[in-house]
């Protein structure tokens, strides 16, 4: 058994669209949203998948749910029971965790995974793509041609939004490591980012910001500090 260095392994952010994928289709229709946890092949040609859907209005999930259940691309969808999860318990936003069965070849998962990439946080399925938090040992070079690879066998956009060495510094850039963060967390860092509030000196206070959210200042001041120290310290 060998052991690679840390040095040896990138970690990459990959926007993904394709055609003809159920997630994408039903995030396209509605204003929900979806994560992607696991997802087991349960045959040839099937897979089994645990996923999270949320957004503000329970209404939206509902009408995501229900595009899931119509796709031609899924076998059956089953809502679990109500849990309370991180993006639920800790910050208030409507979720709900369902098992899809589906046809995998409507994904790109497999041609990933064959192809070294894997995935260490859950993949962000919005109406644009699927945002995938990936793991790959090998150099830019061969990362490129590995994924040309991929757009060929399953005719799939994939950009990459940024690749970070294993011992390299993380910049201040949109990140891998942000994708660890909750819905909440991304939405509230990011949005002290654009006003200012890591500039010096800063442009906003965080009574300004909080007033944009209509929360309290103890709320907001929670979900900055909580993804600033994930941030901080992945």
């Amino acid at each position: 058994m060998s052991r690679a260095s840390v040095e040896s392994c990138n970690r990459a952010l990959l926007q993904v669209w394709h055609e003809d994928c159920w997630g994408i289709d039903a995030a396209d229709k509605t204003a929900a949203e979806m994560l992607m946890h696991r997802v087991h092949r349960i045959s040839d040609g099937t897979a089994k998948g645990h996923f999270t859907v949320f957004d503000k209005k329970t209404d939206e999930i509902e009408s995501f749910i229900d595009s899931v259940e119509q796709s031609p691309y899924t076998q059956s969808v089953n809502i679990l029971p109500s849990q309370q999860l991180e993006y639920e318990s800790l910050f208030g936003i409507p979720s709900t965790d369902i098992i899809v069965d589906y046809d995998t070849g409507h994904s790109v998962g497999d041609a990933l995974i064959s192809e070294g990439f894997i995935n260490h946080s859950p993949v962000h399925v919005q109406g644009t793509g699927e945002r995938w938090p990936v793991f790959i040992e090998e150099s830019r070079d061969e990362i490129e041609a590995r994924l040309d690879r991929i757009r060929d066998q399953v005719d799939a956009e994939i950009t990459v939004n940024q690749i970070i060495s294993g011992n390299q510094q993380l910049s201040h850039g949109p990140l891998p490591i942000q994708y660890n963060l909750s819905p909440k967390q991304q939405e509230v860092v990011s949005f002290a980012r654009q006003a200012g509030y890591y500039e010096w000196p800063r442009e906003t206070t965080v009574r300004d910001m909080c007033s944009e959210f209509s929360v309290s200042k103890t709320t907001f001041l929670e979900h900055l500090r909580k993804a600033e120290s994930k941030i901080m310290d992945p």
